[in-house]
């Protein structure tokens, strides 16, 4: 049980991390910084073609 401690302090700080990178995208959803994340990842999602003007409205 020695390691226990390191285990839990770095699944604890992991979900501090991806906690605050929800919370950062959450409130810079519109902005240039967010546009910069998006342009990298909706290719994965929508290929080739660009979203429609529906999922653009959701995405506001």
């Amino acid at each position: 049980m020695f390691s226990f401690p390191f285990w839990h302090k770095l699944l604890l700080g992991l979900s501090g991390l991806i906690i605050l990178f929800g919370v950062v995208m959450a409130l810079t959803n519109g902005t240039s910084l967010f546009n910069l994340f998006h342009n990298q990842v909706a290719p994965v999602f929508w290929g080739a073609a660009a979203p429609d003007a529906a999922l653009r409205r959701f995405q506001q």
